[in-house]
């Protein structure tokens, strides 16, 4: 039993990754491109689409790397916008290995829109201590980040006297603070920890699709009470991506994953319509032998 019941696992994780590669390596099945954008994405757009681009944006990378196949076809299209509109770039990450992760996501996209290490991009790096430290990170961002990573040479000893970073003393100095995360801890903790603390500066949260709900009612906030605001901006899921990047008109990562996608959730849909179908027909097979 233990090894029938194995083989059919193997047999529906088999089925799943065939319909994932079918699209890729055979070019079908297709799927229609997302044709209603979600409500919020143009909100997002139009946050971006404010941005000044004297002052940097901060990029808090708060993920794994097992969480980056999601997250980074997700939030590719954001960063295209920032990006083309030239908004200077600082990084920043509560998360051992962010910084490698930020640096691999953004170099390849440095070249394409003319961005220069050290002068328009500039990798802030770890910071530890969870909670506090990113209440203390709001509180004073000079006082919590002392080393950057991966810094090009012929930089100031001390990050902060950087041109890019000169006009930063307090986190409302950055025009947008955008977390991108997979955790509902890791938004929760930014929201309530430096949501009081941004002014006029948005927060946005960059969320893979099963930590959205739980944070969406920080985003909710502001429409319920006007006054109290903590989440400016929210973008989750292909689907919005997928969107995001119709809109901007440059296909990305979410685009390219689309059909994919689509497969494999019908594949997972069938599955479970054949898994009911089972066990509807063994009960009905056992009501007449009992």
């Amino acid at each position: 039993k233990g090894t029938r019941l194995a083989l059919f696992r193997w047999g529906i994780a088999a089925l799943v990754l065939l319909a994932v590669a079918l699209p890729v390596f055979g070019g079908s099945p297709v799927f229609a491109l997302p044709r209603l954008a979600p409500q919020e994405l143009g909100a997002l757009v139009e946050i971006v689409e404010r941005l000044p681009v004297d002052r940097p944006a901060l990029f808090v990378f708060d993920y794994e790397p097992g969480n980056s196949g999601e997250l980074d076809a997700v939030a590719g299209a954001f960063f295209d916008q920032v990006m083309a509109r030239g908004v200077p770039l600082a990084t920043l990450t509560t998360r051992p290995a962010g910084s490698a992760l930020a640096k691999g996501v953004l170099d390849d996209r440095t070249a394409r829109f003319g961005y220069v290490p050290g002068q328009s991009l500039l990798h802030l790096g770890y910071l530890s201590g969870g909670p506090t430290a990113v209440q203390l990170f709001a509180i004073s961002p000079r006082a919590s980040i002392l080393k950057g990573f991966d810094l090009p040479e012929g930089m100031p000893e001390d990050l902060w006297n950087s041109p890019l970073l000169q006009g930063i003393q307090n986190l409302s100095d950055f025009s947008i603070v955008a977390v991108i995360t997979s955790g509902t801890e890791s938004a929760r903790i930014w929201a309530e920890q430096v949501g009081s603390r941004m002014g006029e500066t948005p927060l946005v949260m960059v969320l893979s699709a099963g930590a959205e709900p739980l944070v969406r009612p920080y985003f909710d906030l502001q429409e319920q009470r006007p006054g109290e605001r903590l989440v400016d901006g929210i973008l989750s899921g292909l689907p919005a991506a997928a969107s995001y990047e119709l809109r901007n008109d440059r296909p990305g990562l979410a685009l390219a994953r689309w059909n994919p996608f689509g497969s494999g959730m019908l594949a997972a849909e069938l599955i479970l319509l054949a898994g009911a179908g089972y066990g509807i027909v063994n009960w009905w097979l056992g009501r007449k032998t009992g």
